[in-house]
């Protein structure tokens, strides 16, 4: 493999356009410690034809549980199995917001101090399965700092200034890996040029010259249909790409209906990001469970086909839908 890099608001690997296609797999690696766990699952999302896998909430949140060895070990193996399997991998890492809490970084100096201490050490450390140093691994896709930070929270996280600082920390420490904030509101990305709700200061996110990726969530019809296109306009004019980070239905909201019903419903949200200029989607979440939550899986056969379909797409037109 290559690393992954952006070339105006798409993705390229190896010179070649790449589509971005994947799942989350979330708690995964807190709850289940067997390596034959992980080869399973992946060898699933690989035959599937997916070609990312997102992990995040893979550390219980406490005092210095981001340098445990037993949680990077188990990072360590599923980053060595998805090498095998070509698959690319985003490392989110929410918990720290939680673990700078834990640790009483209430102001904004400590809470920053946390993270950067973080990215300080993540990319210096040599995965203990294959010897790799993580910085020098091209399996890894990109850092996304935390999911869902910048609802309103205040200071000192979800603004732009924030974002600076720490993005161009770990860009100084880790050149080889793209950078996004991790999912945010569409309202928050943009600037004041365009819609805007009243309860988020929008950031201008990809005017900070080390974030490569706007990232956002895909659970509401009247973002996806209503706030895309602004998406689409904003990246365009960055000139930088924007993924679908995280979207999904509940099947419990879907009893009624059944599972294919979910299915056109991820549909509805690939097709309008598609229609956007969506550099990549990554849908929420892989696991087994069936009558409620959020998962896909073969468990869940007529929203697994869909997906399966939509990982073969390179492109949208409207008479066929995906091709």
């Amino acid at each position: 493999m290559a690393f992954l890099q952006t070339s105006g608001t798409k993705f390229t690997l190896d010179g070649q356009p790449f589509y971005l296609f994947g799942c989350t797999m979330y708690n995964y690696l807190y709850w289940f410690t067997d390596p034959s766990g992980y080869q399973q699952k992946i060898a699933s999302i690989a035959d599937a034809g997916f070609n990312t896998i997102r992990f995040t909430n893979y550390m219980n949140v406490a005092e210095d549980l981001e340098y445990a060895s037993y949680v990077w070990e188990r990072i360590d193996a599923v980053l060595d199995v998805c090498r095998q399997y070509n698959l690319k991998v985003i490392i989110e890492h929410s918990e720290i917001s939680g673990i700078a809490d834990f640790k009483g970084a209430k102001d904004s100096a400590a809470y920053l101090a946390v993270w950067q201490n973080f990215f300080a050490w993540l990319p210096n450390r040599v995965n203990t399965v294959n010897g790799r140093v993580y910085k020098n691994d091209d399996t890894i896709a990109m850092y996304s700092i935390a999911g869902e930070l910048g609802e309103p929270f205040g200071e000192p996280v979800g603004n732009r200034g924030w974002y600076t600082t720490l993005s161009g920390y770990i860009r100084a420490n880790d050149t080889n890996h793209l950078i996004t904030p991790g999912a945010m509101n569409p309202e928050q990305i943009w600037d004041s040029n365009y819609a805007k709700h009243p309860l988020f200061h929008q950031t201008d996110i990809l005017t900070v010259s080390s974030v490569d990726v706007a990232a956002t969530e895909g659970y509401y019809d009247a973002y996806i249909g209503g706030l895309y296109p602004q998406l689409k306009s904003y990246t365009q004019a960055k000139g930088k790409p924007w993924i679908n980070i995280e979207f999904g239905y509940d099947q419990a909201n879907h009893s009624h209906k059944g599972d294919a019903q979910r299915a056109k419903d991820l549909r509805y949200v690939m097709d309008t990001g598609l229609k956007n200029d969506c550099a990549g989607v990554i849908f929420w979440n892989y696991d087994d469970g069936v009558g409620s939550g959020y998962g896909v899986s073969p468990s869940t056969p007529e929203s697994w086909q869909m997906l399966k379909t939509y990982a073969k797409t390179t492109g949208y037109t409207p008479r066929l839908r995906v091709t």
